[in-house]
């Protein structure tokens, strides 16, 4: 599929788009684990990872220098790091540009094949609108198994001029039709952290590093693991060539893990990195999940969507990568401060990944945020790295939580999942969607007042659709199927305080769930 307009529901894409409103609340478990020579117009070797204007980091769990740019930004950078290019890859990838401005805007897509010439597509985006390009038109590459078991393919460059715009990609499991959402980083750096993952039976853990400067990289993996700290020489001073994205496959790099945290060091040069998750059904639920790293860590998370009970597992992996423990407090927020289930507290031992059920004294299917938090002397904690995975009859998803809200957060759209049987079938009927923005106000002197804003189908500047309260320590939903929003429609949340928000996707046997792309403080 080529790059289109807000009328992406073209071809098989097209399909899998088409919606119906389904009214009634979604429930998702969510298990808690937490720029070199680019090619595009003006970007020079020595600053593509540094884009003028860019607003200063917030600290997300996303990358935190993710952040929306300013208006007066000349020129943004993203990079895309997990994702293959050759349309029947395990990961097919797609990149939305979204335009947040009153201006057109333009994008230049580079997609980055290390042995071979960059191939570009340069693309028009309104103000208001969002751009879908299809990485395999721009490219089609297969990936390339090399010496030591990475699967070596090309990474994604996005460079946006003339309007501020933020840029998200997805990735899709052919095999089960789930497909999973989330930023495109805007930065590069020397480490990078995932608080949880997993290779039992049935599941692939894949670790992507994009190397998009005219260097090579060199870098170190270490997974904290059941069995206690594992280094395999195979990731061990791990070159990563320049302009090239290599695919660690975690799952024959340390076998049947139930918890597999990970840290990314670089000897020398800098990486983008970016985690994903495979489940081939074989033992439980079907489905993929795309999780960004953590560029650093942190003494506070927090994830504002989940639920209790029902189908599936929910769990909150947390790993610790300090030699001394760490004391911390979970806690599950309803909605309902003053009927919220007491704190749940551990300590993660050092060099370790722990994994606690969320909300066990909440009733089942209660809709929860969760917060993570250390306890003892604030000079004496020690930062952490959280990460999401849920996994249900429905499917799977992932959740790198955020380590710092912010009082406005956006979104490229949002992505509706087809069904299996939409998926399977060539006529199949439409697949029912639910589709939200969840918000979690985490601490503040009193209620907050949360407004969503959508951009007209036609384009234009976001308009406020919805205008809620939210009170000290609780969360909402905004259904976007209630308020008659389509897929391909740009979001902004504004707040008058500080919140957590996250887009979450509901169909009946696929989901998708991450955080949006947060302004600076």
């Amino acid at each position: 599929m080529s790059a289109t307009g807000p009328g992406e529901a073209s071809g098989r894409r097209g399909a899998r788009r088409a919606r119906q409103v389904r009214r009634g609340p979604i429930v998702v478990a969510v298990v808690a684990l937490l720029a070199g020579a680019v090619a595009v117009e003006v970007v020079d070797p020595g600053d593509a990872d540094e884009p003028r204007g860019a607003a200063s980091a917030v600290g997300a769990g996303i990358d935190a220098d993710t952040v929306i740019p300013s208006g007066d930004a000349l020129s943004t950078t993203w990079y895309c790091a997990e994702g293959t290019t050759a349309p029947d890859g395990r990961a097919p990838e797609t990149v939305f540009v979204a335009n947040l401005g009153g201006r057109r805007a333009r994008a230049v897509v580079t997609v980055m094949p290390g042995d071979a010439d960059p191939q570009q597509r340069r693309v028009e985006v309104p103000a208001g609108e969002r751009v879908a390009v299809d990485v395999a038109d721009v490219l089609a590459a297969p990936e390339a198994l090399q010496t030591g078991g990475a699967l070596r393919g090309p990474g994604v460059v996005v460079e946006v001029f003339g309007s501020p715009g933020i840029v998200e990609h997805s990735v899709r499991d052919e095999t089960s039709g789930d497909e999973g959402m989330g930023p495109c980083a805007r930065r590069a750096g020397t480490q990078w952290y995932f608080g949880g993952g997993t290779t039992v039976r049935g599941a692939e853990q894949y670790l992507s590093l994009f190397n998009p400067f005219g260097d090579d990289a060199v870098v170190d993996v270490t997974f904290l693991t059941d069995g206690g700290v594992q280094t395999p020489d195979g990731v061990q001073g791990l070159v990563v060539p320049r302009r090239t994205r290599l695919a660690v496959l975690v799952h024959e790099q340390v076998r049947r893990q139930e918890r597999v945290a990970t840290v990314v060091e670089a000897r020398t040069g800098r990486v983008v990195a970016e985690q994903s998750l495979r489940f081939d059904g074989s033992d439980g639920p079907a489905g993929i999940a795309l999780a960004p790293g953590a560029p650093r860590l942190s003494e506070e998370w927090w994830l504002p969507f989940g639920t209790t009970g029902g189908d599936g597992s929910a769990l909150v992996m947390i790993a610790n990568f300090a030699t001394r423990g760490a004391p911390l407090a979970v806690r599950a927020s309803t909605g309902d401060p003053a009927n919220d289930p007491p704190a749940d507290e551990l300590e993660v031992p050092g060099r370790a990944v722990s994994a606690i059920p969320v909300g066990q004294s909440a009733p089942a299917a209660t809709e929860l945020g969760v917060s993570v938090r250390g306890r003892g002397d604030a000079g004496a904690r020690e930062p952490v790295a959280v990460v999401a995975i849920a996994t249900s009859a429905a499917g799977v998803v992932t959740d790198a939580g955020v380590a710092r809200p912010a009082r406005r957060w956006a979104f490229a759209g949002t992505l509706p999942l087809a069904d299996a049987d939409a998926t399977a079938g060539a006529a199949a009927a439409p697949a029912e969607v639910d589709t939200a923005i969840s918000v979690l106000y985490p601490r503040g002197s009193g209620p907050v007042t949360v407004r969503l804003r959508a951009a007209p189908p036609g384009g234009g500047r976001p308009v406020e659709v919805a205008s809620r309260e939210v009170a000290r320590g609780a969360r909402l939903t905004l259904s976007l199927d209630e308020l008659e929003l389509g897929a391909d429609q740009v979001l902004v949340l504004e707040a008058t305080g500080p919140v957590v928000a996250e887009r979450v996707v509901v169909a009946p046997s696929r989901r998708s769930l991450g955080a949006g792309v947060p302004a600076a403080r």
